[in-house]
């Protein structure tokens, strides 16, 4: 058996499942143009050469043959499912008839100030409670994280960036408060708190 990319993984159990269910004919029913797209991708992945000439190359083959030899105004050409998505996208290309796509935008859904307030709390709370309990944080992540490397004490972390014992920066790894009774630090303590 050919091992699936991790990806294509559970989509590739789906559809064995849905072929050993309703059989292949059946099952070549369903094989829209998603479903068919899908099956050239994992093809691409596991046999990229063989796909190249199976489909990529037939589909030139076949898209020449229809725009460039068959003559009329409407032309009809009965081809495998395997090569509808590759012909029709030649087409579009060829004739100018390119269906406009509205641009994706990645983070048009995402919260930003939810996710920024929620780790300014995070922040405040993991602060708060380092101090309350004499004890700085494990970690000083928002979600909860069973990885053993920050649940142990010898893995505890801080990160600070600084440039000397005089860079009021410096407060920002300490979780305790540790130098609010310190009387002779070389920077202003409560300005450090609201750098």
């Amino acid at each position: 058996m050919i091992a699936m990319p991790d990806l294509y993984g559970l989509e590739h159990s789906d559809e064995k499942a849905m072929l050993t269910v309703n059989g292949g004919e059946a099952y070549s029913e369903l094989l829209d143009d998603k479903r068919i797209s899908w099956w050239i991708s994992i093809f691409n992945k596991v046999s990229p050469l063989q796909k190249n000439i199976l489909i990529d190359d037939t589909n030139l083959y076949l898209f020449k043959k229809l725009y460039s030899e068959m003559e009329g105004k409407t032309l009809v050409a009965v081809v495998n499912q395997w090569h509808m998505p590759g012909i029709e996208a030649m087409w579009r290309h060829s004739t100018n008839t390119e269906i406009p796509q509205e641009p994706i935008n990645p983070i048009g859904d995402m919260p930003i100030n939810e996710i920024q307030d929620g780790a300014l709390v995070n922040t405040m709370m993991t602060r708060h409670y380092a101090k309350i309990r004499n004890s700085e944080a494990a970690g000083d992540y928002d979600y909860i994280l069973h990885y053993h490397l920050v649940a142990q004490e010898w893995e505890r972390h801080r990160h600070c960036v600084f440039d000397s014992y005089k860079d009021p920066s410096l407060e920002h790894s300490l979780y305790r408060d540790e130098n609010e009774n310190v009387p002779s630090l070389p920077y202003n303590y409560h300005d450090a708190h609201h750098h």
